[in-house]
């Protein structure tokens, strides 16, 4: 089932319509970003409106690309004897079938997943294909999404606050680890600022969140301007949020003891 998706309202119903619409669509964007959160809250909404179901396939543990089919089989049930085409066997189940088959981060493999997609849409034209990943399939039909940053306020407002995704699921995150919090006056700019520096990314919103017992918000607003300055300092070669997304990491990493 997966987390409920925060703050992507309008990414949400984005990729709805696009699924609506299309036969094949990509989920595209960056390592943290939170692909595979929004390809879940597109799969949940469509649990009993297929009638032949949604199927999830985790591609993240598969090194070889030949191993695509036979993992959507797993995830189908399919039992494989000897040395069966694995292709064959899962259009053979798939074929006249209305069902939604989720791909979940598939950038590692891509040929074998661009091969197992054709192949379905051309044996099993009624399923319809979600694929979560950091590069482009390049299919002949590929719809493609590409998911960016959280919103971030335009102000320091109340109004501006409540209505960005990246404070809203900041909010919810440290709610997670310490109920007692809430945003409020006194706090309000600090959460934002935050926000800001990680630039939107739910990954590394999420992992500043989780800190918030330890540190506390001005803590923990002042711990990654100090960690974010240092690590600036170099190298600005490539995207910044991807600067930003391993200085949080490095970050967090920083904040473990030895055993961890």
């Amino acid at each position: 089932q997966g987390p409920q998706v925060l703050g992507r309202g309008d990414d949400l119903q984005a990729l709805r319509r696009l699924l609506d619409e299309h036969a094949l669509v990509t989920v595209a964007g960056a390592g943290g970003i939170g692909k595979t959160h929004l390809a879940q809250g597109a799969a949940r909404e469509r649990i009993g409106a297929l009638p032949d179901g949604v199927w999830w396939v985790e591609l993240t543990a598969i090194a070889d690309p030949a191993l695509v089919p036979a993992a959507v089989g797993h995830a189908l049930g399919i039992s494989f004897e000897g040395a069966g085409d694995a292709t064959r066997a899962v259009l053979s189940e798939l074929r006249g079938r209305s069902a939604l088959v989720v791909l979940d981060s598939a950038e590692h493999l891509l040929d074998g997943v661009a091969a197992f997609v054709a192949a379905v849409r051309e044996g099993a034209p009624r399923v319809k294909l979600l694929v979560t990943s950091q590069k482009l399939l390049h299919a002949v039909d590929e719809h493609v999404f590409r998911l960016g940053p959280l919103s971030l306020p335009a102000s320091d407002e109340p109004a501006a606050a409540s209505a960005s995704g990246a404070v809203t699921l900041f909010v919810e995150r440290a709610r997670a680890v310490d109920s007692r919090f809430a945003l409020t006056a006194e706090n309000r700019a600090a959460v934002i600022d935050i926000c800001r520096q990680l630039d939107g990314i739910p990954l590394a919103i999420e992992l500043a969140a989780a800190r918030l017992p330890l540190l506390g918000v001005e803590g923990l607003r002042a711990r990654l301007h100090e960690r974010f300055k240092e690590l600036t300092g170099g190298s600005r070669v490539g995207l910044r949020r991807h600067q930003t997304l391993r200085a949080a990491l490095d970050w967090s990493h920083g904040l473990l003891r030895p055993p961890e």
